[in-house]
């Protein structure tokens, strides 16, 4: 198992594997519920969207696959540059928020109910190094710093607007 998601509010987990598989659980009983296939590489991220119901997974394949809770079919295949792969992906109100290989940082507004409608809002600079690790508030995106596993990289976000604000660097 490489990557864990959990639903917001549902009784449900997600486990990505080297297979290239998906599989959901349901946390109180560990009952395994589905296997969701479509990758060709390791799953290596997850993250789920409590507000449609759909989780996301990147993977070695260089794509990012966009599931129905409800259903377990696959609703977007999104190809990723052919020379990326993923190394995180997070979600939160309306926007996918992936960080790719070079510490690209793409914010995707999800608010349609049709996964094929969405599109990228927003690309930060790509880096010379990755990001690692991606989270997000409703105000802002943060990833781990390049080279310092002790600074995590800030920027304000304005969802409305797509404007990244400024880069501030926290030190832990």
């Amino acid at each position: 198992v490489f990557a864990l998601a959990a639903h917001p509010e549902e009784d449900l987990l997600a486990s990505g594997s080297a297979d290239g598989t998906v599989r959901l659980w349901r946390f109180s009983t560990g009952e395994h519920l589905r296997t969701l296939a479509g990758h060709t590489g390791a799953v290596t991220s997850l993250a789920c969207s409590k507000e449609w119901l759909f989780s996301g997974s990147g993977s070695d394949d260089r794509t990012l696959c966009v599931w129905s809770w409800k259903t377990g079919l696959c609703a977007r295949v999104i190809e990723l540059d052919a020379a990326l792969w993923l190394n995180s992906v997070a979600w939160r109100d309306s926007r996918l928020i992936t960080l790719e290989e070079r510490g690209a940082v793409r914010v995707w507004d999800t608010s349609s109910h049709d996964p094929s409608a969405w599109s990228r809002t927003r690309t930060l600079p790509e880096r010379s190094s990755s990001w690692e690790n991606v989270a997000a508030t409703a105000r802002y995106i943060a990833c781990v710093a390049p080279g310092d596993k002790t600074a995590i990289a800030l920027w304000e976000y304005d969802p409305v607007s797509a404007i990244m604000g400024k880069q501030h660097f926290l030190k832990s």
